[in-house]
């Protein structure tokens, strides 16, 4: 009796580091994205302000036009994640749980 307690506690234990470290990687990852974010910013900003347009910029790095714009305008990156939000949350489906399937 005292086994299958321990391997409930056991099997608990590890599903709760298991969640911890998800979260951890999560974190360490939207920190990592960002830092790699303000990377790309700064650099074509420093290629705008050297005198390059925006479509030699795109051409250069083969980014999208997109992609620059929000690079030189940081504020349209934080803008389009919003729309793209509301837009997913408006668009979702409600899923139905295990007990009403």
């Amino acid at each position: 009796m005292s086994d299958i307690r321990t391997e409930q506690r056991l099997l608990r234990d590890a599903a709760k580091r298991y969640a911890a470290d998800g979260e951890r990687i999560k974190r360490d990852r939207a920190a990592a994205e960002a830092d790699r974010r303000r990377e790309r910013n700064a650099a074509a900003q420093r290629a705008r302000a050297s005198g390059l347009t925006p479509a030699e910029i795109r051409d250069i790095t083969g980014w999208s036009s997109e992609t620059v714009r929000q690079a030189l305008n940081p504020d349209a990156y934080d803008q389009a994640v919003r729309s793209r939000t509301q837009r997913r949350k408006a668009n979702r489906v409600p899923q139905p749980r295990g007990d009403e399937r």
